[in-house]
């Protein structure tokens, strides 16, 4: 059975706040490369209170969805939007939920770089410097084997740190592989080349 939980967005210490899956509608999650947990979309049936939660208390709250134990998706509360009916205390309503996966971390605060160096250790150095909700783990971080010059610096300076890995990524390295960056479950990030 798929089930929706709701946790509070405490990374270190992650508190179950609701179980979902009774209220949950229309539900759609996605993967892709990069990013790896895409977006996560569904209805909620409440009540006015509850929306009121949703809508203004519970941004960047963690969402697990899981068929069992194995965990199909993971991301954080980012776009709750309108209330269909619902005008006074207790009556009933929905509210439309959008999550992302823990990739979007990568585009919340702008990063400056200066690097002369595998891609890889770029992206751990900005992982570390810039992005807490992604975890610290990096073991997952298989290592490149072309250093990027830093002659087009200006072009990395005051950009997102999602930007600055896709054009690290593009150089490839002497395979001329195409390389991947995404975050799994339990928000640890992974870099490999396609095979």
């Amino acid at each position: 059975m798929i089930t929706f939980e709701l946790y509070n967005r405490s990374l270190t210490s992650p508190k179950l706040e609701e179980e979902l899956t009774a209220v949950v509608r229309a539900p759609k999650f996605s993967t892709g490369l990069h990013g790896g947990f895409k977006s996560a979309s569904f209805e909620l049936d409440t009540d006015t209170a509850e929306a009121y939660k949703w809508l203004f208390k519970r941004h960047l709250f963690r969402l697990l969805i899981r068929d069992g134990k194995h965990v199909l998706w993971e991301g954080r509360v980012e776009d709750p939007s309108q209330i269909f009916g619902g005008s006074s205390q207790g009556e009933a309503c929905k509210v439309n939920i959008q999550s992302y996966g823990y990739y979007n971390n990568l585009k919340d605060i702008p990063y400056n770089t200066a690097y002369n160096a595998h891609a890889d250790v770029v992206i751990k150095a900005m992982l570390t410097a810039n992005c807490a909700q992604i975890n610290a783990d990096q073991s997952n971080i298989q290592a490149t084997d072309i250093t990027i010059p830093s002659t087009a610096a200006e072009n990395y300076l005051d950009i997102y740190p999602a930007q600055i890995l896709e054009k690290l990524l593009s150089f490839s390295d002497s395979t001329n592989q195409r390389w991947y960056f995404a975050v799994w479950e339990d928000r640890k990030p992974y870099l490999f080349p396609r095979t």
